[in-house]
């Protein structure tokens, strides 16, 4: 298995760096990766959130965040990241589209 980490999920991580102290963001954004990677060795760890026409999509929550991502075959597609505060149904609306298009 590998990890896949789609453009928007790089963006949602980008901003994050943005919106908080350097130092801070630097080291929590590890600490994130860090989580995701844990999905090399249990690729289901995280509990169904939603399903698509295609894929189930699954979320891993780290601290105030969720890792939203699909399987498909060997690939662990992630494709967001959100903070709780953040409105996920506009986020997941997205997520389902982009998925479905693939």
């Amino acid at each position: 298995m590998v990890i896949n980490w789609t453009n928007p999920a790089i963006s949602d991580l980008e901003s994050f760096k943005h919106t908080t102290k350097m130092n801070m963001a630097t080291e929590y954004i590890k600490e994130l990766v860090e989580s995701a990677n844990l999905l090399l060795d249990y690729p289901r760890l995280g509990k169904i959130y939603i399903y698509t026409n295609t894929h189930i999509v699954r979320q891993l929550i780290h601290n105030q965040h969720k890792i939203f991502y699909y399987i498909d075959e060997d690939i662990i597609n992630i494709v967001a990241v959100i903070h709780f505060k953040q409105d996920i149904n506009k986020r997941i609306d997205y997520i389902k589209q982009r998925i479905n298009r693939k």
